[in-house]
């Protein structure tokens, strides 16, 4: 860090010479909100080191371990490095601010935990009945997910118009009862428990 403030002061430098050290190895883009692994020293963009901590829990450029079980309360904001990127790039806090309402709106996003079962004794269970999806899912696909069944039924009548979200079906069609969970979802909430029927 030193050695490019040094180079900055005295020198006349192009943008594309500082690529290596102002850009994050793990999107390839300029650094956004530079955060530091303290046990390596390597910086990557805050949202790109968090996304990598919900499945990894080392350095995604070194592999050393951060922390057993909660890294992301590890890693340090490099805000000297955050003010040099601001003046070499001037659209740079904009981008910081698009990055950021477009990560709140993605937590908005709701989630479902949907179960598959069978509405008659003639379709098999599925091998996995549980599964993980968010709101903005195509109705069409939650039948691929059940394995392409002919039919999908909630509440005793078959599921139509498959090219809605699972979101904007619920919200049309049972608004009593999902309207409220699905507009006030948040970052914190648990996901809405769904169960869907199947027949083959």
């Amino acid at each position: 860090m030193v050695e490019l403030l040094n180079q900055l002061a005295f020198e006349k430098i192009l943008l594309r010479d500082l690529n290596s050290v102002i850009s994050c190895s793990f999107c390839k883009g300029y650094l956004v909100e530079p955060t530091v692994i303290p046990e390596c020293s390597h910086t990557f963009c805050r949202t790109c080191i968090l996304r990598h901590f919900q499945d990894e829990l080392d350095c995604p450029e070194c592999g050393i371990e951060v922390h057993p079980t909660q890294p992301e309360k590890c890693i340090i904001y490099d805000e000297v490095l955050n003010q040099i990127l601001c003046e070499l790039i001037p659209n740079l806090a904009q981008r910081v601010q698009d990055e950021k309402d477009s990560f709140t709106e993605v937590d908005k996003i709701p989630k479902f935990l949907v179960r598959f079962k069978p509405t008659d004794r003639k379709s098999n269970s599925l091998p996995r009945p549980y599964i993980l999806i968010n709101g903005d899912t195509p109705l069409n696909v939650v039948k691929l997910l059940a394995g392409n069944p002919r039919y999908l039924e909630y509440d005793n009548f078959n599921i139509k118009k498959l090219d809605r979200t699972i979101s904007g079906w619920l919200k049309e069609e049972h608004s009593e009862n999902f309207r409220s969970k699905i507009d006030n979802f948040g970052s914190s909430s648990e996901a809405i428990k769904l169960t869907i029927r199947f027949s083959t």
